[in-house]
């Protein structure tokens, strides 16, 4: 009988730690690495680029930021220099966004600008001027 109680107590730990296992092997395979999320944003092809624009809705203008944005990569500069894929705006204050970028690239200004190429992030800046900066660079 003490052997009964024994062999029943085993089998219930052993149950207790797989389950254990089991839900932190879940949480695990659900968090998000930067490597995830950049995979998500780079280019679709070598030569090209993505353009992510991060604001927070407070101390940015949408309005002003987009026509900046849109002035400087349509000029001539840039547009000799840089296939543009991709320009995604993105509010870090939208929590429905997929990841919380925020946290995911440290962003601590607004705008922050990501340019990333189709394997990882080339440049990260508050100015969208730095992109002529960096389009400059292309050519060399």
């Amino acid at each position: 009988m003490l052997f009964q109680g024994r062999l029943v107590f085993i089998k219930r730990s052993a149950l207790i730690i797989l389950l254990f296992a089991l839900a932190l092997s879940a949480l695990a395979g659900c968090s998000t690495s930067k490597a995830d999320v950049v995979k998500s944003m780079v280019a679709s092809e070598k030569g090209f680029y993505s353009i992510y624009v991060f604001w927070d809705g407070e101390t940015t203008d949408y309005s002003a930021l987009t026509k900046e944005m849109v002035e400087v990569i349509n000029s001539e500069e840039v547009l000799k220099s840089m296939k543009i894929s991709n320009m995604t705006f993105v509010s870090v204050n939208d929590k429905t966004q997929k990841y919380n970028y925020k946290k995911t690239f440290d962003l601590k200004h607004s705008p922050t600008i990501l340019i990333l190429d189709n394997e990882k992030v080339v440049t990260q800046t508050k100015d969208p001027k730095d992109i002529h900066v960096f389009s400059k660079g292309l050519n060399k």
